[in-house]
Order: C-alpha cells, then structure tokens, then sequence
C-alpha cells in the first residue's frame, strides 16, 4: 500500500473510531414494522466481542499480530498497523528496547486487547499472579495505567463493559492439595474503569464460565460443570450479589437451554425438544416464540444481537448444517443467508456494529457489513 493511501485509510479510520457516541443499532428508539420483534437489549451494555485474539471496532476487526495491533476493514479487508504516524516503522517492542515508539505495539509482557468506545484496553500480565489494565484512546494520546490487579485474568472467553466499569473472569490461584501444584478458581470480576477498584459478582467455583450477559442489575452466567460438563446457568443482583440457579445442567434432562439475555427478568432460549427459539421469564414460562421448531430439524447454534438473530439450522445429530438464516427484529422477516454463510465462512452476527462475522479455512477474520450480506441474500432469492 503506497504511504497517500495509507495515511488517507488510518486518518478515516481513526475518526470513526474516535466519533462514536452512541451504540448503533440497539435499543428501544428502533422503529419497527407491524409483527416484528420489540428489542429491549439494555444499550448501556457493550459485549467486548472477542474472537482468538480479535476484538471488534466501528471501523472493522482489531487484532494482534507480530506484537502490534493490526486493523481489517469491514467489507474491503484492507490490513493496517494501527498507528497515526506514515513515517513510524512499526517496530515491536522487545525485552531489550520494551518502549517502542510505535503506538501500535503491544507490550512485553502476555497482552490481551478490548475495544470500547474510542478507547484500546491493554491486559498485560504483571508477573506470575497478577495482572495490569492500560487504556489508550485512538488518537494515539499514549497509555493510561487504570487499574493493577493481584489475580489472573481470561478475557477471551467473556468481557463486557457497561457504562464506567468492565467485567470478566479472574483466575484465582490455589494450591491442589494432593499433589502440591498449582490450579486455579474462577470469578466474575468487576473493575471500575476511573479509579481502578474491584468487587468479586459471583462466588469462586472451579466450574467453567462460557458466558457472561448483563440486562440492568442482573448478570447471566452460562457455565459447564468441572465433573459432569453439564451446561447450566445462573443469575447474579449486582447490587446485592445474590446468586440464583436460572436452568439447572443439561444432563438433567431439561426441555430448554439458556442462550442470552433479553432484559433483567427474561432470557433467549432454544428449545430441546420443540426445537425453537425464543424468550422465557426467569420462572420458566415463555413470554414470545421467535422461531418455531421443526420436528428431526435441530439448532447448530443461536446468536442474537441487538436487532437480529443469526442461526444454524442442523439435522439431529448431524454436523451438517439444513441452512442459515437471520431474523430482522426491526421488520420480523427471515431471510435464508445459507449461500453468503458458506461463501464467506460467516459463524457470528454482532448488532452494535450491523456486521457479520466470518473467517476462512486458515482463520483469517474479516467482518462483512449486514446491509451487503442481506442484500446479497435477497438479490439472489
């Protein structure tokens, strides 16, 4: 890429990323048609969309690679070292020369990135326990040290920010008595982004947290058992941490499983023997069926997000999928996207930015703008 071209792409890209003031496309200002689906997802809740070790941005997929932080453009693809300066050389940081004058390098040190609004969130390992949080805005304005943590950190599988504060799983150290080595506890922690304090939301257990969601005062939990792999989930007050069973292991023989949430009282749900999609009250009874079942027709998976659900629709016990589709909340349409899903190896949806999320046989990831993949989908029909 010539060096006109490349400060034209990083100055536009920089501006996108440093306008934003509002979540697109979620929320209940949305206008929608007769039929459709009323979203009432809390818009002061960002999920810090993490795939391997991309995060997503307003102005495509932000990743790391070679120790600096890359940027792919939505729809074009186009690849980038995140930096202002077309004169840098985007030199890495190293253990000999660890301040690299590049602000795209990563840090020494294990780093993880997220991404919310305007600013990069740094998660570098400080020694063997511990870790750090830096924040950088986009406009290259250098690192902020906002919070030093004496516990581990994953972020890969669950982060969500929501309004000054982020949430994600602590790895707690403890000692496994019999055989005198290390293993570790996990947590939901609770950091407050201004002045760097924490709170533990749920108590430590050694099960497997798969996801976190957060609607108002109440935080979902989705995890797997540590001795059976049962899948269960639960619901957290953050106010008075009281924790609550919401659907018990799998295992057991539940007629339903969690998905998402949907607001403070109720949650997305799939269907175990009727094979639909849909919304439950945390008592268990449903409030509204989005997608009805089909008998022998089972769901590969279900991704709803802001205004839309993406889904897998498999034969039961088959790998192989019957077809994609997506749901319009905003109009109440169901448009089959089977073709674009295998054309551009689509395997997520994310409604805070209109994009679909794919990747090819080699893991390269690219995100593909809603508006393209649906007009693609309907020209064809």
């Amino acid at each position: 890429m010539n060096r006109t071209r490349y400060t034209e792409l990083i100055i536009m890209i920089m501006s996108v990323l440093l306008s934003v003031a509002t979540f697109s496309g979620c929320g209940k200002d949305n206008e929608v048609t007769d039929g459709a689906f009323v979203i009432e997802e809390d818009t002061n809740v960002r999920y810090a969309e993490k795939f391997q070790s991309e995060v997503l941005s307003e102005a495509g997929i932000i990743s790391d690679e070679d120790g600096l932080l890359h940027l792919i453009t939505i729809d074009e693809g186009e690849d980038m070292v995140l930096c202002y300066d077309p004169n840098c050389k985007h030199i890495p940081a190293t253990r000999n020369r660890p301040d690299s004058e590049c602000m795209a390098a990563l840090f020494v040190e294990r780093t993880q990135t997220l991404y919310y609004e305007g600013a990069i969130y740094f998660f570098v390992q400080d020694g063997i326990f511990d870790h750090k949080i830096y924040k950088m805005e986009t406009d290259g304005a250098g690192r902020e040290l906002i919070a030093k943590l004496p516990f581990g950190y994953n972020i890969t599988q669950c982060a969500l920010f929501s309004e000054d504060k982020v949430y994600y799983i602590a790895k707690i150290p403890y000692e496994n008595e019999l055989t005198s080595t290390i293993r570790f506890g996990v947590r939901i922690v609770e950091v407050n982004l201004l002045d760097g304090s924490y709170r533990f939301v749920c108590e430590e257990t050694k099960d497997l947290i798969m996801q976190i969601n957060l609607s108002g005062k109440t935080l979902y939990i989705r995890r797997a058992g540590a001795e059976d792999g049962g899948i269960y989930a639960t619901r957290v007050n953050i106010d008075t941490l009281e924790e609550t069973i919401l659907v018990t292991a799998e295992v057991n023989g539940n007629e339903y499983a969690y998905v998402d949430a949907y607001d403070e009282d109720s949650f997305y749900y799939y269907g175990k023997q009727t094979y639909d999609i849909g919304i439950r009250n945390v008592d268990g009874t449903v409030e509204k069926v989005l997608i009805k079942g089909s008998v022998g027709e089972d769901f590969g998976w279900a991704d709803p997000s802001c205004d839309g659900l993406f889904y897998n629709r498999t034969y039961d016990y088959e790998d192989e999928p019957v077809g994609s589709y997506f749901m319009d909340f905003l109009t109440g349409k169901v448009i089959n996207i089977t073709d674009e899903k295998v054309k551009y190896g689509i395997v997520g949806y994310d409604g805070y930015y209109d994009v679909f999320v794919a990747h090819d046989d080699e893991y390269n990831w690219t995100l593909w703008s809603k508006a393209k993949i649906l007009d693609e989908a309907t020209t064809a029909d």
